[in-house]
């Protein structure tokens, strides 16, 4: 259900360490108001269409999350964006997608252009609709407003971390519970 902290079964630790040679796209949908199980479930059949996997953590008012994809491959990325814009459109839901990136890093970098991108989707105005923008789609305006607040919030995190982010191994953990 739309509950369970992660949809698939993943064991973080094992993961962070065998994810350095794989590729990722992150993902980022901000569910419609009182459809929440009914969206998880058209999004789920959406991609298991296209043999793909995802990993979806419920948050907030949707899920984030990741999809293992084939060596870089600029067709896989084209497939996922279409299964996931079919679902997207005609639901009203409001999603980002990341560029597909290499190794655990990676797969944070793409989550984080994904919830970029799906945060300005969830604030355009779109009639009849849902959207799905890529952190490629965003104008300057739009980058610069959201650097300015990241900046922010990464003065604010690294007070409150403090000297964990020397440690990289437990930084990567944190990541992976955020």
């Amino acid at each position: 259900t739309h509950d369970q902290a992660v949809v698939a079964g993943l064991d973080p630790v094992v993961s962070a360490v065998e994810d350095d040679d794989r590729w990722f796209v992150g993902l980022r949908i901000s569910h419609s108001q009182g459809r929440i199980e009914e969206d998880f479930n058209r999004i789920l059949a959406a991609f298991d269409v296209e043999g793909f996997s995802p990993i979806l953590v419920k948050q907030g008012a949707g899920w984030s999350g990741w999809i293992a994809v084939s060596r870089g491959s600029v067709k896989v990325a084209m497939r996922l964006r279409q299964r996931l814009e079919s679902v997207i459109v005609t639901t009203g839901l409001r999603a980002g997608i990341g560029t597909i990136r290499k190794g655990t890093q990676g797969r944070f970098v793409s989550i984080e252009e994904a919830a970029l991108a799906g945060e300005v989707a969830a604030l355009r105005h779109v009639s009849g609709g849902g959207l799905l923008l890529s952190i490629d789609e965003l104008s300057d305006s739009e980058l610069v407003l959201l650097a300015l607040r990241m900046s922010a919030i990464r003065s604010a995190a690294m007070k409150l971390l403090g000297g964990a982010v020397a440690v990289p191994e437990l930084l990567r953990t944190c990541l992976l519970y955020t």
